[in-house]
């Protein structure tokens, strides 16, 4: 009977599908289906722009961003660092992320309305290219 029980449990994890195995949406996707994500955890994946007023997240192809905001304690430290180095403009290269988070598709602000998630977990975070230096090294003439 035990066995019996466990087997039932374990093929049960196994068969439902847990939020790690959701797929991903682009911001695009996001943002033509905003009523029904409405307050709803979401996770989207797309470039990371920042400046000293706010971070947001974008896609190829879609002209529309989503706020991010999330509390820099709680994230990873690598993601984080991301973060800020597009914010500060040190590396220019594209930051591509996937996060997790509660989507709000109105929010109000100072300048109007706007689309923000509130970050609970950010899952990856890559800078997509190779790093170039900013000034190239000086050579000594011979």
């Amino acid at each position: 009977m035990t066995k019996a029980i466990l087997l039932i449990f374990v093929s049960v994890c196994l068969v439902s599908p847990g939020k790690s195995q959701d797929k991903a949406m682009d911001v695009c996707t996001l943002l033509r289906s905003a009523k029904s994500h409405e307050g709803k955890i979401v996770l989207v994946t797309g470039f990371i722009t920042a400046d000293q007023h706010s971070t947001a997240i974008g896609s190829e192809g879609c002209y529309r961003h989503v706020i991010v905001r999330y509390k820099s304690d709680s994230q990873p430290h690598d993601f984080v660092a991301g973060v800020e180095d597009k914010r500060l403009k040190l590396d220019p290269r594209p930051f591509r992320v996937t996060v997790e988070g509660r989507f709000q598709r109105r929010v109000r602000g100072p300048l109007g309305y706007f689309s923000r998630i509130e970050v609970t977990r950010a899952l990856s975070w890559e800078f997509i290219g190779e790093k170039k230096t900013a000034n190239p090294p000086v050579q000594k003439p011979q």
